[in-house]
């Protein structure tokens, strides 16, 4: 029984790896579960068995991508540190998480530059609500630097996360748009650090 719960959770996590590729060759709209088991090396059923349809197989991608993220993260939003150097920190660490995990660079590919998924409105709710809760996680985290004094308090924590953001995926995206001319973790949080120092830090 073991043996088979092992086997079809590896199965599980084989179906995913080959959905993100077909995904990046192809393009979600045009993939077929056909196309993913053919990849695969496996039965539609074989697909089934784990996956209602795309969009359930499209959301178990976003899961596990974004646990990876919240992994990262996380012990930053609950440090005691200085909440600027932990803004900073966080997103450096991001940057070395898309540079060194394939996977992670295919899903924000799959995520930010094939637009098709404009077109497919649960799917794109879907992404939105997943930025939505790291836009709220460094919203949090400006109100607490604000109340300790760490940051800024004439800047609206909202506004603010929302261009942070803007400014977060414009990198990512011209990364990847142009080929990854730097590197991300050195220059991408180089310029980064200096957006965040320039806008929160609070004069001392």
């Amino acid at each position: 029984m073991r043996r088979t719960a092992e086997e079809s959770e590896k199965t599980r996590e084989r179906i995913l790896d080959v959905s993100l590729k077909v995904f990046g060759q192809k393009g979600y709209g045009q993939t077929k579960l056909s196309d993913i088991a053919k990849e695969a090396g496996i039965t539609r059923g074989a697909i089934y068995h784990h996956f209602t349809n795309k969009s359930e197989l499209f959301t178990a991608l976003l899961e596990r991508y974004n646990t990876k993220i919240f992994q990262i993260i996380q012990p930053y939003v609950t440090s005691q540190k200085d909440t600027v150097e932990r803004i900073k920190g966080g997103f450096k660490d991001y940057f070395i998480l898309l540079e060194k995990d394939i996977g992670m660079l295919e899903f924000q590919k799959l995520q930010f530059l094939k637009q098709e998924l404009l077109s497919s409105s649960l799917e794109f709710d879907t992404c939105k609500n997943n930025v939505y809760e790291h836009f709220e996680r460094i919203q949090e985290v400006i109100l607490e630097g604000q109340r300790k004094g760490e940051i800024r308090k004439n800047i609206d924590p909202q506004e603010f996360t929302f261009f942070l953001m803007g400014f977060l995926f414009g990198i990512i995206n011209n990364w990847l748009f142009f080929g990854k001319p730097f590197a991300l973790s050195e220059t991408g949080t180089r310029y980064l650090d200096q957006f965040i120092e320039f806008h929160l830090k609070a004069v001392s």
